[in-house]
């Protein structure tokens, strides 16, 4: 705005805009509606917010961040409510984010909102993204085969020579040398010929 008598214009505060011309007083000036901000001083026109952000206050300079765990995918949001938590099989690890990310292979996540996903059980194996529960997105080693780590996308055959019939094993223990006079020539044996 140009006060009358002034030879300079003097800039709008920041968290505010001006968008008409021969304005002459600073209360031409207006304040950043909701949804919207900006940090810079003399703007024409105030920022919406960008996606994974929300201002639900006037004349900020700032947007205010979603929390990790939530999602907003549109620009110019009003409103906390519009960070919306993740569903069940998804999760989102970063604040700010205008969208959450299926849990892949050998997690699952029962929970809505959460930061994470779970990691299958030792024993256990993942082979579907987006699981929800630990018996849909969980399934456990064959008799024949272990998985010793969490999250684990498969299972391990027993050696050549050595069989198991445990099912969920989640050690190479479980695999049994085959008796004298016995013999597995295959991996992931269940029996010895």
């Amino acid at each position: 705005y140009c006060p009358r008598g002034a030879t300079e214009s003097v800039p709008c505060p920041a968290a505010t805009s001006l968008n008409a011309k021969g304005s002459t007083s600073a209360s031409d000036c207006v304040a950043c509606a909701k949804g919207h901000y900006h940090s810079d001083v003399g703007v024409a026109e105030c920022m919406k917010c960008p996606v994974g952000t929300y201002q639900d206050g006037e004349g900020q300079q700032v947007c205010k961040q979603c929390a990790a765990g939530t999602a907003q995918p549109f620009s110019g949001a009003t409103s906390p409510v519009r960070c919306e938590k993740c569903a069940t099989g998804k999760y989102q690890p970063v604040a700010a984010r205008g969208f959450c990310v299926s849990c892949g292979k050998g997690f699952y996540q029962p929970s809505t909102g959460s930061p994470s996903c779970v990691g299958c059980a030792a024993g256990r194996f993942g082979s579907v993204h987006g699981a929800t529960t630990q018996a849909s997105g969980c399934k456990a080693c064959a008799a024949g085969t272990f998985s010793g780590a969490v999250a684990a996308t498969g299972c391990y055959d027993c050696e050549i020579s050595k069989y198991s019939t445990s099912v969920g094993a989640s050690s190479d223990l479980t695999c049994t040398h085959c008796e004298f006079g016995q013999y597995s020539d295959a991996t992931g044996q269940t029996s010895c010929k």
